[in-house]
């Protein structure tokens, strides 16, 4: 019945129990579930016509329990175990993961939203003459809106999961060589249109591209403080992969171009994501970090006066300066080691 409000027919006359569907009807539709409540409150008006004043609450209870049944569990649920199950197969895949399930949270948030608010303004208050059915519907709506919120909120969670592992997984596919390139390998570009963009490596064009996409996609299932929240997260643990990756490279005085220009892309693709201040700042890290591989003596010791020598969060220490001069293919000379002695 619900299915058939819902708008999915009965395509053969012939077998009438037997509905055909596609997979478009498998996803959630605002229109749809709209529809449902509808004839539930069709359903409301005509045991107010037909039934009387003390059978109210208790007839309301029951539309209750149809409502959580064939919208909460039935519709909502399966959507969202549906999508869960995408993304938690994805978690560890070889290749570069299908983040399409992530829209599909929008509609079942509204949905969620549309239908606790139906409950608490028509059934809840029809119920109000007995307080324990009124008591027992709050219970029942409440545990289930927590119960898809928490379904909700696993999805979000093995979705950073994944975006960080194939993050991990490209990183780690990053060669040894990119920040050593020779002269000879750049000559030919030289002294034409596009010669800085050649300094980038293909890792970075790769996350940059597939930060996009998911940024594109979280800002279709989440909005407002939640996106802010899930943006944060994600942009923070990647911004510490990246702190962590280029501290194993050996750079030469090409490859520092090469590196602060991954850098510079990196940063910006990131604060296009609506990123607290504080998480911003940390963004802004990588790009110091990327001026570490290009200034000269003098401007890294004036950088080194800067540092703290202990803390948490987003703070460069001493340690981590060291570490990063120490992969530049110049830090033996007498100028670089005269700014690590200073430290």
């Amino acid at each position: 019945m619900m299915l058939r409000v819902a708008g999915l027919k009965d395509l053969d006359n012939n077998a009438k129990n037997e509905i055909e569907v596609t997979d478009e009807d498998g996803q959630l539709s605002i229109p749809n579930a709209k529809r449902m409540l509808k004839w539930l409150a069709e359903g409301v008006r005509r045991a107010l016509e037909l039934g009387s004043g003390s059978d109210t609450p208790k007839d309301v209870n029951a539309l209750l329990n149809l409502l959580l049944i064939s919208m909460g569990q039935v519709y909502i649920d399966t959507a969202l175990d549906a999508a869960a199950d995408l993304a938690t197969s994805q978690e560890t895949i070889k290749s570069e993961p299908d983040i399409s399930y992530l829209p599909s949270l929008q509609p079942a948030i509204t949905i969620t939203n549309i239908m606790s608010r139906f409950i608490n303004t028509v059934l809840i208050r029809l119920a109000e003459p007995n307080t324990t059915v009124r008591r027992g519907m709050e219970l029942q709506t409440k545990a289930a809106v927590e119960r898809i919120e928490s379904k909700t909120n696993t999805i979000v969670r093995s979705t950073i999961t994944v975006v960080l592992n194939w993050i991990t997984r490209l990183l780690a596919n990053q060669k040894k060589a990119d920040f050593r390139p020779k002269d000879s390998e750049l000559e030919g570009t030289r002294g034409v249109p596009g010669y800085l963009e050649t300094l980038q490596t293909a890792t970075c064009a790769s996350i940059c591209t597939f930060l996009t996409k998911v940024a594109k996609a979280a800002a279709q299932a989440i909005d407002g403080q939640n996106l802010e929240v899930f943006s944060c997260e994600l942009a923070t643990s990647v911004r510490d992969l990246l702190f962590e990756h280029f501290k194993k490279f050996q750079v030469n005085a090409t490859g520092g171009l090469m590196v602060a220009k991954d850098m510079s892309r990196y940063v910006s693709t990131l604060k296009d994501w609506p990123l607290s201040k504080e998480a911003e700042g940390g963004v802004e890290l990588l790009s110091e970090i990327g001026n570490f591989f290009i200034i000269g003596p003098e401007a890294l010791r004036e950088r080194s006066r800067n540092f703290q020598t202990g803390g948490v969060g987003r703070k460069l220490q001493k340690a981590d300066f060291r570490a990063f001069i120490f992969r530049r293919d110049d830090s033996g000379s007498v100028g670089i080691q005269s700014v690590l002695a200073g430290l």
